[in-house]
Formats: C-alpha cells, structure tokens, sequence
C-alpha cells in the first residue's frame, strides 16, 4: 500500500515544508477545491495559496539512495540521457526527460539530483 503524503514548496521563502496534515473545505466553493485547502506545518494552518505554496505528492517510491520520491523531483538514470522530472501521467507516475517525448518508467533505477524549484538547472 502507498503511503500519501505530501510536501509543499514555499515560493516566498524558497523552503519546503513537509505537511502534516492536509484539508479540503467544501463551504463557499466546489467541494475539495484547491483554492479552499489547508495545510500543517510548522506547528500552525495555512491556507494553500497557489501563489505562496505548490504542494507535491509523493510517489511512493525511493531512488536508489532510499530517498523519497515526489513529484517534482529532478532524476537521472542509466537507463535513459539527461535530466529527467518526474510527474504524473493520469494513469500513473513516470519520468519526463526535457526535450525527449517518450515518458520513462519510474521502475528504473535512478537517482534524484534536485527538484524543479530548487535547482538552478531549470
């Protein structure tokens, strides 16, 4: 069984949060949108701005190193050339390498290098 979580990068401050717990509102708008979402961290509520905070799934899956994987996360592998981002298709998790069309499966071994916010790579 996959374990959810997730984990919230702070555009204002340029940190990431890990999230504790996370809430969706139905009152005042379509229910669980995401203009009416809550996060934890830091030991407060925050209300989960699209301008202040981008919030990331984990895939449930480690690289090679055991580190955990989310979606964002900038990969490399043996397996295919250059940087790879992981993201999700609708069906699944998979890799996309810039410049490449094709979507490279997450069953590779690889190893995160950075993540789309805080690397200078893109």
């Amino acid at each position: 069984m996959i374990e959810i979580k997730f984990r919230a990068w702070d555009k204002k401050r340029e940190v990431m949060h890990t999230v504790f717990r996370l809430m969706f509102s139905d009152e005042g708008g379509e229910p669980f949108s995401h203009e009416e979402a809550q996060v934890y961290f830091e030991h407060e509520w925050y209300s989960l701005d699209r301008d202040e905070y981008i919030l990331m799934q984990y895939t449930g899956l480690k690289d090679k190193n055991g580190t955990e994987a989310y979606h964002g996360h900038l990969v490399k592998s043996k397996h295919y050339e250059g940087v790879g981002e992981i993201t999700w298709t609708g069906t699944g998790w998979a890799v996309k390498v810039e410049g490449d069309t094709l979507l490279y499966s997450l069953s590779y071994e690889f190893t995160i290098i950075g993540n789309i916010h805080e690397s200078e790579k893109r």
